[in-house]
């Protein structure tokens, strides 16, 4: 039977073939991470208040389609219960 080698570059003490991969990607990412927080120090104040007043209506649209969807499912779990109510 022939065996070939396998090449231990790519292998850590517990014999996990991925580690390196891993390690490289969190270094990538790490990088990436380092870069965005950089760059997050450069922004202007009016950016800074633009990014607040975007965050501001998605909230207000989120509570808004939240209250709509509980308005919903109210109006809906109550017609069940009436039409389960009526005699035939």
């Amino acid at each position: 039977m022939n065996k070939t080698p396998v090449s231990s570059s790519n292998h850590r003490a517990d014999g996990h073939p991925y580690s390196m991969t891993i390690s490289r990607y969190l270094f990538l990412l790490a990088a990436l991470f380092y870069g965005v927080v950089a760059n997050a120090q450069n922004l202007s104040t009016a950016q800074i208040k633009q990014i607040e007043e975007i965050a501001q209506n998605i909230a207000a649209q989120s509570n808004a389609n939240k209250q709509a969807m509980l308005d919903e499912m109210t109006v809906s779990f109550n017609a069940i219960r009436r039409w389960q109510k009526c005699p035939f």
